[in-house]
C-alpha cells in the first residue's frame, strides 16, 4: 500500500544526499523497503538507498530532471526543497514499497565485504 511522503525523503534517496533528518530518512527508507516494525541497521542504509531510488524514479521519472543541489545545509536543503517542490506542483509524492531484500549481514560481515 503506498503512502504519501515528504519530497525531502524523494530528492534525499535519489540524489544521495540528505535533504531531511537522518532519523527520518531511515524510517522511510525502512518503510520503503518492505520492512516492518524492524528498522535497517546502518551499515544496510546505503543498499536500501540504492534499490529504493531506482524503484522511485521509475514511479516518478520526472525527480530525475532535478539536479543534485551543491550544498546542502539546512538553509540551502530547505531552498532547494522548497523550489523543486514549486516546479512540480506538489510537497509531498505517493510511494509504494519496493519489497526488495537486502542481503542481511551482521556489522562485522558489512565492514570485511
Amino acid at each position: 500500500m503506498a503512502r504519501t511522503f515528504p519530497i525531502a525523503t524523494a530528492l534525499s534517496i535519489c540524489h544521495n544526499r540528505l535533504l531531511l533528518d537522518f532519523p527520518t530518512y531511515r524510517f522511510h527508507l525502512t518503510y520503503l523497503v518492505g520492512r516492518e516494525g524492524n528498522p535497517l541497521s546502518l551499515w544496510e542504509v546505503a543498499e536500501a538507498r540504492r534499490k529504493v531510488a531506482d524503484h522511485i524514479l521509475k514511479s516518478h521519472p520526472s525527480l530525475a530532471d532535478f539536479p543534485p543541489p551543491d550544498k546542502t545545509d539546512s538553509g540551502n536543503a530547505g531552498k532547494y526543497v522548497r523550489g523543486v517542490a514549486k516546479r512540480l506542483g506538489m510537497e509531498e509524492l505517493e510511494l509504494a514499497p519496493c519489497r526488495t531484500k537486502l542481503v542481511e549481514r551482521t556489522l562485522s560481515e558489512a565492514l570485511n565485504a
